[in-house]
This record gives C-alpha cells, structure tokens and sequence, in this order.
C-alpha cells in the first residue's frame, strides 16, 4: 500500500495546502456584494492573489491567467498521471485551434488566443501551416477531421462543433482508469446537451451537428424532443442524477427566455460532485478538484470585477465555490 500511494503523496500534500487558500462563498459573498469594482478588489486583496487596485480589464486578465497558469505548472511537476491532468489542460489548446481554423476560413487575424494550452501559441500556429504530427495526438486528429468537415459544408460554425466533439472523445478515452473522472466528464456532457438542444431549438439549428458524443442520453432521443415543450425533457430526466437542475433550470428559461439560471445550478452541480474529490487519498482525483476549483474561483472573480467595472448585476450568475 505504501509503494501505491507513494507516487500520490506529495501531489495530495501539495493540493491540501493549496486547498486552504481558495477563496471561500464568504469572501465571494463579500466581493459580489461590493458597490464599487476598487471595494472588491480591496476584498480580493485579502486572499492570495496580487492587489490589483486601480487596474484596467486587461491587466485583470492577466493576473486572472498567471494565476491558472501557476495551476497548470503544479500540475505539469507533480502529477503521478500527466495524461490525464494534461486534457484539463489540453482544452485551451482546441479552443485556440477553434480561434485559428476561423480565422483561416475568413482570411483575417485570430480574435481571442488564450495562452494557457500545452502548446505555444506560435508553435501552434506554425504546426497548422505546416506539420499537424508536431501537435499532441487527439488535438492534430481533431484539426484534420474540422477541416474535412468544413471543406464539405463551407459552415465555419462547423469547425466548433467537431471540436468540441472531438475534444469530449479525448476526455473519455483517456480517463478510463478513473470511474470518478468519467462519471464527472458523462455528467458535464449531458448538461451540456440539454443545453445546447434547447439553445438549438430556439434559434432554429440542426441539433445533431451540435450534439456531443460520450453521454448517457443519446442523440436519437434527442431529437425526439424536437418540437416539444421542455417538459419533455424535464420528464425524460427525472431518474437521474441532476433532474433538479434541469427541472428548476428549464423552467426558469420558460419564464425568462435566458439559460443563466440552468448554467448557474449546472455549474453548483459539478462542483458539488468535485467535492468528492477531497476524499480520495490514492489518487489523481485531488489534483485534477483543485484544477477545476481553480478554473472556476478565477472564473468568478472575473465575472465580479468585470461586472462591478461594467456597471452589470451578476449576483444571479454566481456558483457555489470548492471550500
């Protein structure tokens, strides 16, 4: 037992200690409640993040991001499993690659490049011009098969639908020796399609493209659904697992027309199960809580600060945190 857990060990050591400064729902509660963007970031000063007072919306983001990429290097120097810490990762990566494939098509410069993936931006780019085998296996694979998809259907939207597919593919493939992780990526994968569906309901948009492969509820069933209320799927959900979101979150978006409320419990959903995590001792589980815990506290206090500078109310946007 010991020679098992020894590889965890100083993973599961470092990710206690880092544990105990995430911030909490109190201090959330206090930042979220500020008048003013200089009150929250004042509270913010109290935890471990760098004062950021009197900073504009790009100097935000980029304290935002040293921060998750402080989170990443941990992982990259302590992880017993980088195969699987390294999809966690591994999403910024297909989202800069979805930024590039776009522009490519339109002929003008990438929007949005985040610089948090596995591989650099420039490597990148060269790597699409040039030789996708330099790219990591699934991100390459995914990059031939959107750009198949677009030549044959001209749709640029098309190029974010087979990434996203290919990038939940990757996500349980690679996490079969971890039941927790792949009962948590299948949950996130059927909120997800619940979401888009009726996101594509609305707007008139063929819900197969979008469908994402790897959950519980098939495709067919789906599309079952088309043209019904979203009762229909509140019934159709009543065994599982999350029914409450779906059915307190879809109602809220008959009364609204908005689907703030059904991503708001999604998201206390997901880090509810998470949480789960803290209990593993022989694991990789710990480590890849914190690297979501982290996601979303940085997630959250983007949303604050940017909300407080934006003059924009946010407090029904607000998720429960890890701690």
């Amino acid at each position: 037992m010991l020679v098992i857990g020894s590889k965890y060990a100083y993973s599961f050591g470092r990710v206690k200690a880092l544990e105990a400064a995430l911030i909490d729902k109190t201090q959330f509660k206090r930042m979220a409640e500020a008048s003013t963007a200089a009150e929250a970031v004042k509270i913010l000063s109290e935890t471990s993040y760098a004062d950021l007072e009197g900073a504009d919306i790009p100097t935000i983001e980029n304290v935002l991001q040293e921060e998750l990429r402080k989170v990443y290097d941990l992982a990259q120097h302590t992880s017993p499993k980088r195969e699987i810490t390294d999809l966690i990762q591994l999403k910024y990566d297909f989202h800069n690659v979805k930024v590039l494939l776009k522009a490519e098509t339109a002929s003008r410069e990438p929007a949005y490049l985040v610089p948090l993936g596995i591989v650099d931006i420039e490597k990148l780019k060269k790597a699409l011009k040039e030789r996708l085998k330099d790219l990591p296996a699934p991100l390459a694979h995914a990059v031939e098969a959107a750009r198949l998809m677009y030549e044959e259907t001209g749709d640029a939207q098309t190029i974010d639908f087979v990434m996203d597919s290919e990038y939940t593919r990757t996500l349980l493939e690679h996490s079969k020796e971890s039941s927790f992780l792949r009962e948590f990526f299948k949950l996130k994968i059927d909120l997800e399609n619940i979401r888009n569906f009726v996101r594509c309901q609305k707007f008139k948009v063929d819900f197969a493209k979008a469908y994402l492969d790897g959950g519980t509820i098939d495709v067919k069933t789906f599309l079952s659904f088309e043209g019904e209320p979203v009762e229909t799927v509140i019934n159709a959900v009543q065994t599982r697992k999350y029914n409450s979101v779906v059915e307190e979150g879809l109602k809220g978006y008959e009364e609204t027309g908005s689907l703030t409320l059904y991503e708001k419990l999604t998201e206390d959903f997901l880090i509810e199960y998470l949480k789960k995590a803290k209990m593993v001792t022989l694991g990789i589980e710990p480590l890849i809580g914190y690297i979501l815990a982290k996601e979303r506290e940085v997630k959250q206090i983007r949303l604050i600060l940017l909300g407080k500078l934006k003059g924009v109310d946010i407090e029904k946007r607000m998720s429960d945190p890890y701690v």
